[in-house]
């Protein structure tokens, strides 16, 4: 993830997307959609929402064949720690994955005091 900070309304979204989706294209319209049916969003907050999945990674999006001013999105698939080291051989990219999805664990769970407790001594 792109994100420094965690995002909990992004990922309520982003499931309520991949539930509607998967990893198939859909243009806007539909999420707009879906998101106005399963969370109340308004359409100002759904681009909102669209930007921030892009920004964390999680969304592709695509030029539109029929329309040049319209785009086309695909949700890219959750991938957890599990996934990552369940391959045989892992990647700069793949370990660079792992140490930022460690780092959100840090960020979100462990207090600040405590980590500046251990970095003195």
């Amino acid at each position: 993830m792109k994100n420094k900070v965690k995002l909990p309304w992004l990922d309520i979204r982003y499931k309520v997307l991949w539930e509607a989706f998967q990893d198939k294209k859909f243009e806007k319209e539909k999420a707009v959609r879906v998101l106005k049916e399963r969370t109340q969003d308004d359409e100002k907050s759904i681009n909102t929402i669209i930007s921030e999945l892009k920004k964390s990674g999680r969304l592709e999006i695509m030029a539109h064949t029929d329309d040049a001013r319209k785009s086309i999105y695909r949700l890219k698939p959750p991938e957890n720690i599990r996934d990552i080291l369940s391959k045989n051989e892992l990647t700069r990219s793949d370990i660079y994955s792992l140490l930022k999805k460690a780092a959100d664990l840090i960020r979100t769970r462990v207090d600040y005091k405590f980590i500046l407790i251990l970095l003195f001594l």
